[in-house]
């Protein structure tokens, strides 16, 4: 693997989504997928260590409300493992496991990922994120992206989610560039107004294309099609209407002139994920504050 280190030096002045000048930030998606276990503690301390511009990484909420790096909201038989390595019969909803549970029963990682056969495999709990805030005192310079994954019916409410996860980021005080994705402008809503209550002010970035609280699979796929007639102009609204600062559009479905319309309303614009390095040469050149691979180091 060809690790690059950024040549873009980030401004620390304010606390979210800057105006940064010339290329792209390049994110390491989950912490770099491509070549460390997903969401893993050793994804991102490697990530942390490569100096990429940003790291992405998802948020799920144990029984006692400690934030884990997860992305799904249960743990799966094709992912993890009993601590003891025996495989798990079915998925185990987070919500249903307290941090304890969770870090000495179980093990994630260690089970090979057919989407990135050339990744890194090893078993580890799940990584917190008050370790991971421990982590970054000493890497300032790097972004975080914390992507939220609330759903309704199988994880804990948005606005504990927005309590628990920004306690603890404002209590580690940090001087990183930051922002909170999710892909219902409810939760984003819920991270706003919980750092209006602290004298904060939540960067924000709505996942498009956008996901409401009780949309089904078949709808948002319908809605992903309807995106592409219909180009990005609803999502600009909607992400206005809701103060929300950014847009992360899937690159399958994005435009140019979708980019140009939500730039000309002062929003930022990044897309996800893209692993091929020519499209990520092309998007490179596109006015766009980030591009979301899990392949950060193997872009010249």
């Amino acid at each position: 693997m060809r690790v690059v280190l950024p040549a873009l030096v980030l401004s620390l002045v304010g606390c979210g989504l800057a105006d940064y000048p010339g290329e792209p930030l390049i994110e390491a998606h989950r912490g770099a997928a491509g070549y460390w276990p997903e969401n893993s503690r050793m994804a991102l301390l490697e990530s942390i260590d490569a100096g990429f511009d940003a790291i992405e990484f998802d948020l799920v909420l144990t029984a006692d409300g400690v934030p884990v790096l997860w992305h799904d909201p249960a743990l799966s038989p094709t992912k993890c493992t009993t601590s003891l390595f025996e495989p798990l019969e079915e998925d185990i909803l987070l919500r249903e496991l307290s941090f304890d549970e969770l870090s000495e029963g179980y093990s994630c990682g260690g089970l090979p990922n057919p989407e990135h056969p050339n990744a890194v495999v090893q078993f580890q709990s799940l990584m917190s994120l008050d370790e991971l805030l421990e982590a970054l005192k000493h890497h300032p310079a790097v972004m975080m992206h914390l992507d939220v994954k609330v759903d309704h019916s199988q994880t804990a409410h948005r606005k504990r989610y927005a309590s628990e996860v920004l306690e603890r980021w404002y209590a580690a005080d940090l001087p990183n560039s930051w922002y909170v994705s999710a892909s219902e402008v409810e939760t984003l809503t819920a991270f706003k107004e919980y750092g209006h209550t602290v004298g904060r002010e939540v960067p924000t970035s709505l996942i498009v294309p956008h996901v409401g609280a009780d949309d089904s699979e078949v709808l948002v796929g319908l809605k992903n099609q309807v995106r592409t007639v219909l180009g990005v102009d609803e999502y600009v609204a909607l992400a206005k209407g809701a103060d929300i600062d950014a847009l992360a559009i899937n690159h399958e479905i994005a435009d140019r002139h979708g980019v140009w319309v939500a730039n000309a309303e002062g929003l930022d614009v990044s897309l996800w994920t893209i692993n091929d390095m020519a499209d990520l040469r092309h998007y490179r050149k596109w006015p766009i504050k980030g591009l979301i691979t899990d392949y950060p180091g193997d872009l010249p």
